[in-house]
């Protein structure tokens, strides 16, 4: 393990999010993902593999029921050591509080729209997201 990362809306203070911690874990080449995976498996996660990435791309899911969530759900991502844009993006919206509330606003705004389809809630998030996370790679 390279590094763990808290991110996604539950790590930046101040704007509204679904009760799910998003963490994202690094690793080096060479990874026993069996160990890794029967590991998480054996504290309660859910394996939920990630064909359209190359390994170790892999995601863990804690926290819901077939009815959905039961208090508290977590994503655990691992992935290959790297550039991760999720964290430029997490970074700029804790240092900039006024853009946070902007994509506050715009989720609420999405959530209201969209409340029953996921899909076009997520899609509506992407091009604010892919913005904002070009100004924060140019500026860090």
């Amino acid at each position: 393990m390279v590094r763990i990362s808290h991110y996604g809306s539950t790590s930046i203070p101040g704007i509204i999010a679904k009760p799910t911690i998003d963490i994202l874990l690094e690793v080096i080449d060479g990874i026993y993902k069996e160990t890794l995976i029967t590991s998480l498996m054996g504290i309660g996660y859910l394996y939920d593999p990630q064909p359209r990435n190359p390994a170790p791309h892999m995601m863990f899911t804690k926290g819901y029921t077939p009815e959905g969530f039961s208090g508290q759900a977590f994503h655990v991502h691992i992935r290959y050591s790297g550039d991760w844009d999720e964290l430029y993006f997490r970074d700029y919206l804790i240092q900039h509080p006024e853009v946070a509330a902007r994509y506050s606003t715009l989720k609420l705004e999405l959530q209201e729209r969209d409340r029953f389809d996921r899909e076009p809630y997520t899609r509506g998030k992407t091009e604010f997201i892919s913005t904002i996370t070009r100004i924060a790679k140019k500026t860090s």
